[in-house]
């Protein structure tokens, strides 16, 4: 995650719990790693908990429905692709196609095979 992003973090310090009448040790922030410490919101591990569990009643996730199941894909046609697969730009355009999520790109430092392998797990 970017620095400039809020976010968890811990610093290492030891502080009061930012929550009213707390009183707890706390080594949690809430805030902009790259911001001055005092503008964060510092929490002990209880009421990070809470607050966690607060924020999965208000604002409830579902999980992340893949868009093509194994059954959309036509396995023998990509496994053909992936085997013919040279370079980052023919892996990168075999996951465009099948609309594969997941797969290791080259900024992330994966080697063409590194990706050829992680696109053949996503059908196993």
């Amino acid at each position: 995650m970017k620095v400039n992003e809020v976010q968890l973090f811990e610093k290492g310090y030891k502080n009061l719990c930012s929550t009213f009448a707390c009183g707890q040790w706390a080594t949690k922030y809430i805030g902009r790693p790259d911001a001055p410490l005092n503008v964060a919101h510092v929490l002990c591990d209880k009421c990070l908990g809470e607050l966690v569990q607060s924020i999965h009643e208000q604002y409830p996730v579902e999980a992340a429905k893949d868009e093509t199941s194994h059954a959309d894909i036509d396995v023998n046609g990509l496994t053909e692709a992936v085997a013919d697969a040279r370079t980052h730009a023919e892996v990168d355009k075999i996951v465009e196609k099948y609309g594969l999520q997941g797969v290791p790109t080259k900024t992330d430092g994966a080697t063409v095979q590194a990706r050829k392998d992680a696109i053949l797990k996503t059908v196993e």
